[in-house]
């Protein structure tokens, strides 16, 4: 390569390293700020041309990492809020939900979850206990879930049947039913338990004790992190 391929080179990349630190930028002033950043002010943050800053936002928000509201002003994206749910490990709820997670999975013998909102459509699985059973729920961790038609979303939006918990049944997926119960900080519900499994296993005869074994859990990870 000719010196001058490689001071070409060299300039590609300290641009595209510019790129991503302003890009980043633009994620955390979006973050930051409760009422969320406009086009003029996120252009001076970052010290780009509103042209460039506008396509860079367009970019964040088709990958939901930024959100545009109706004022115009962008502001943190779910995708961006699930991430920090994911690896929020320093959160009391988050950190001490385990032990508690395992418990009921050896009592259920079912995956159990615990959720956490991300806006008012979605949530996301930040914690598991995987079923020792060979045919079982898995793999969702970290995934966004729909808060309508799940049994999450009801237990978020305190939507509980007679027995303390929600109870879906190809709720997000088909063949599988789910038993979920809402966690309460300070009298408000802060995240959800959620017990799933394949629905020839979780029928009527086994519902109700799944939702006793997932309320007692529930109300113990509460009580813990109260006292931590």
């Amino acid at each position: 390569m000719t010196p001058v391929a490689i001071r070409v080179s060299a300039e590609r990349d300290e641009s595209t390293i510019r790129s991503v630190e302003r890009a980043l930028r633009l994620l955390v002033v979006a973050a930051e700020s409760d009422e969320g950043i406009g086009l003029v002010d996120a252009s001076r943050a970052v010290q780009l041309a509103p042209s460039t800053v506008t396509r860079m936002l367009r970019t964040l928000e088709s990958s939901g990492f930024v959100q545009r509201r109706d004022d115009g002003n962008y502001i943190a994206g779910a995708e961006l809020i699930r991430l920090g749910a994911l690896h929020g490990s320093e959160a009391p709820m988050s950190r001490l939900a385990q032990p508690h997670l395992d418990q009921l999975a050896n009592t259920t013998g079912e995956s159990c979850y615990l959720a956490v909102p991300l806006d008012h459509e979605w949530a996301t699985y930040v914690r598991m206990a995987a079923s020792s059973h060979a045919l079982r729920h898995v793999g969702w961790l970290g995934r966004r879930i729909p808060r309508v038609g799940s049994a999450v979303g009801a237990a978020l939006d305190g939507r509980l049947g007679t027995g303390g918990a929600a109870i879906m049944h190809a709720g997000v997926e088909a063949d599988t039913t789910a038993i979920a119960v809402p966690i309460h900080s300070n009298g408000v519900i802060v995240a959800a338990i959620n017990v799933v499994g394949p629905s020839f296993r979780m029928n009527r005869a086994t519902q109700h004790d799944i939702a006793n074994a997932a309320i007692a859990v529930a109300a113990a990870l509460e009580l813990a992190v109260q006292v931590r």
